[in-house]
């Protein structure tokens, strides 16, 4: 897969925003509610890099997803950088929420498949879509919440910026 924007430079602040981590200046933080089975998984950590006409530039960094924000050490910023560190889009008690309706079914469905007692394959099959059905609801749910402000004014939606 080729990048759509060249990441040369977006890589070089990219290395900042890793050292800033590395230095203390920054640090990632909690924002939801840990969970075992993200239990000791990475992060993924973007760069925007935003340029005008004129050449003026800035920098947005964030980490991917809502459970984890990079946090600046109060006192320091990273200015000559010209980073701005970005939050999520929905918070994570909103993701919570949307989640939460079929959350428990999801996990209870889990661990019967991964049950010896799951027996015949016909079984397992049954569980899994089951699972699956309710995981699609539940992601529908959660990308309803995202909607972002475009170039031309409007407010749209996850669904309709994907689907153009």
């Amino acid at each position: 897969m080729f990048p759509p924007l060249p990441p040369e430079k977006a890589s070089l602040i990219l290395d900042k925003v890793i050292n800033a981590l590395h230095d203390g200046r920054l640090s990632l933080e909690q924002t939801a509610r840990p969970s075992e089975e993200r239990k000791n998984q990475g992060v993924m950590l973007g760069v925007l890099v935003c340029t005008s006409d004129g050449g003026n530039s800035v920098n947005l960094a964030a980490v991917s997803g809502n459970a984890k924000t990079l946090v600046l050490k109060e006192g320091t910023d990273l200015n000559d950088e010209k980073i701005i560190i970005v939050p999520s889009v929905v918070s994570a008690d909103r993701i919570e929420e949307a989640l939460s309706e079929n959350d428990r079914e999801i996990h209870e469905l889990t661990d019967r498949i991964k049950s010896p007692d799951a027996g015949s394959q016909d079984k397992l099959n049954e569980l899994r879509a089951r699972r699956d059905e309710l995981c699609t609801k539940s992601l529908e749910k959660v990308h309803a919440l995202y909607c972002f402000h475009c170039i031309d004014g409007r407010l749209r939606s996850l669904k309709e910026i994907c689907a153009a």
